[in-house]
């Protein structure tokens, strides 16, 4: 299986005559729009995210299970303190209504 940044520079070996951008620029104006995914669903605040041309990023209900499982296991095993277990409960508990 041929990972992302191969698969962005074989199509930047495409396209490269199309756009005056250098690979680095390429790569980043390609990877942005997962970064800010990424950014919006590390923030704490769980929201879909609805990109155009590539879809709705959304937190799956069995992720979201997966995640107060762990999140009361930690806080069982006293890995996580009170104030982040009830502060990643609340956001949890929040997405899911």
């Amino acid at each position: 299986m041929i990972n992302n940044a191969a698969n962005i520079e074989e199509y930047y070996k495409e396209v490269k005559d199309q756009y005056d951008l250098d690979l680095e620029h390429f790569k980043f104006i390609c990877n942005t729009p997962f970064r800010f995914v990424k950014k919006v669903m590390s923030s704490g605040v769980l929201s879909n995210i609805r990109i155009q041309y590539l879809g709705t990023f959304e937190v799956s209900k069995s992720r979201l299970s997966f995640s107060k499982k762990t999140t009361q296991d930690n806080y069982d095993n006293n890995i996580i303190s009170k104030k982040k277990y009830e502060d990643k409960m609340k956001i949890l508990n929040s997405y899911e209504q």
